[in-house]
């Protein structure tokens, strides 16, 4: 899931949804033990990462940037 101003835009694998909620809200709804946020502008299902290279977050096709301010957490939830 990535924010861009007042949308989230939700990728999945062949597929975009485009929704007009709000990040945080969204980041409060989803189930903790499934998604985690990695940047200010990223949520990621955890069952999808196969990796950490660096700052970024190794999806099965997309690489997702991973903000200083969460990594130590990402690194310690995930791997």
């Amino acid at each position: 899931m990535f924010s861009d101003s007042e949308y989230v835009t939700f990728h999945k694998v062949n597929n975009k949804i485009m929704s007009n909620q709000s990040f945080k809200t969204l980041e409060q709804e989803l189930p903790s033990y499934l998604f985690i946020t990695v940047h200010k502008s990223y949520i990621v299902n955890k069952n999808s990462v196969t990796g950490l290279k660096g700052r970024d977050l190794l999806l099965s096709e997309v690489n997702i940037p991973v903000s200083d301010s969460y990594f130590d957490y990402i690194k310690e939830e995930l791997f």
